[in-house]
């Protein structure tokens, strides 16, 4: 009865200080364990229906050892960043487990989450920490929006990556994926001091489907893409293996492979290498070349815009991974084959056409060789 009493208070105060609406919160407790019959809990504007069971475990001697934890709800709304103000809601929360009387632990023996046809299946252990607490889960997730992954992935969990996810990633569907988090007791409190998680403590893997994902300034968003990602301890790595960019004049180019990797991300900097393959008309790439957020293309000897044909480029991007990094820590460099290549008065009278030419950029400056047709 005191635990009925103190949590809606303590939930009360916390709304309270977060600027939300005070609301009635229903509880319910029965000493001896008994199912409980529906109740309705109301948090902010949400209102979740849950039903369940507290039941007593006992050791050979009779004491209470744990409680089995057997709930079910409806329609509710979860809350990773503590903030109150913007829950995310869920169709349904399925849990089954048991909080240890001894020491600071809750085994899950069974968590599905579901919102509509997306879910994460959960299983393992929460434990007590002087500094913080111990993890180990393994689980599975379906049909998750970027949204809800985004709101769903814990602050604490490697919040450089979760910040990377949440401001470049647009839209998409995780498709399926598991995950692996085995950190003791003590374990996240330490890789904070050292800027290194332990080996083995963290591996994740999803697969993505329709993307739209930012990864520069105000570089063309990759739309329609489709790929992998990995998060193994302190190493992220995201595999893209379709996908478009549209320049700002309608132009498209077609990726046809892509990756994103940062290495050491706990470290206070962290570098993020982009690689590229392109398939794209010739003015396509320098257009992006020479985009306001790049501006790499200031001499080229000719005039670019009279160069035609097609081509296939591999490029390389390197960004500081922080806010507005200085210019000249952005390093890009692009190869392209371009074929059919023709340019329109490359000299007084003599246009060149038929030709198979590679251009590079870098470091600001862009060049052009191979075999072609002088006319």
């Amino acid at each position: 009865r005191r635990i009925g009493t103190l949590i809606p208070t303590l939930l009360a105060k916390r709304r309270a200080a977060a600027g939300v609406p005070s609301t009635m919160t229903v509880m319910s407790f029965r000493p001896r364990g008994a199912s409980s019959a529906a109740r309705v809990w109301r948090y902010g504007s949400s209102r979740a229906q849950i039903t369940g069971n507290i039941l007593p475990v006992r050791s050979a001697e009779g004491l209470l050892s744990a409680v089995k934890i057997s709930l079910n709800a409806r329609n509710v709304a979860i809350d990773t960043e503590g903030t109150v103000v913007s829950p995310v809601a869920v169709d349904r929360i399925d849990f089954v487990g048991s909080a240890a009387i001894n020491e600071a632990r809750l085994d899950i023996e069974d968590l599905v989450i579901m919102s509509g046809s997306a879910g994460i299946r959960v299983k393992g252990a929460i434990t007590g920490g002087g500094e913080s607490v111990g993890l180990l889960l393994s689980g599975r997730m379906r049909d998750l929006s970027a949204d809800l992954l985004k709101r769903l992935w814990p602050p604490i969990m490697v919040p450089k990556t979760r910040d990377w996810v949440s401001k470049n990633v647009i839209d998409g569907t995780v498709t399926d994926g598991e995950f692996i988090v085995n950190l003791p007791v003590d374990a996240l409190a330490t890789a904070k001091r050292e800027k290194r998680l332990p080996p083995n403590s963290i591996d994740l893997h999803f697969r993505m489907a329709d993307v739209s994902t930012r990864y520069f300034k105000e570089l063309p968003p990759l739309i329609k893409a489709s790929g992998e990602a990995w998060l193994k301890d302190d190493d992220f790595r995201l595999e893209m293996t379709s996908g478009e960019i549209v320049l700002p004049s309608g132009k498209l180019g077609k990726l046809d492979k892509g990756t994103m990797a940062a290495q050491d991300i706990m470290v206070p900097e962290t570098v993020a290498q982009y690689t590229f393959d392109v398939t794209a008309p010739t003015q396509a790439i320098l257009e992006f070349a020479g985009h306001p957020s790049l501006n790499l293309i200031k001499k080229s000897g000719f005039d670019t815009t009279k160069l035609m044909g097609n081509a296939k480029l591999s490029g390389k991007l390197a960004v500081p991974m922080m806010k507005g990094p200085p210019p000249e820590r952005v390093i890009f460099s692009a190869e392209a084959k371009v074929r059919d290549a023709a340019l329109e008065g490359a000299l007084p009278g003599i246009d060149i056409t038929d030709g198979v030419v590679g251009v590079t950029v870098e470091k600001g400056a862009l060049e052009a060789k191979g075999p072609v047709k002088i006319n």
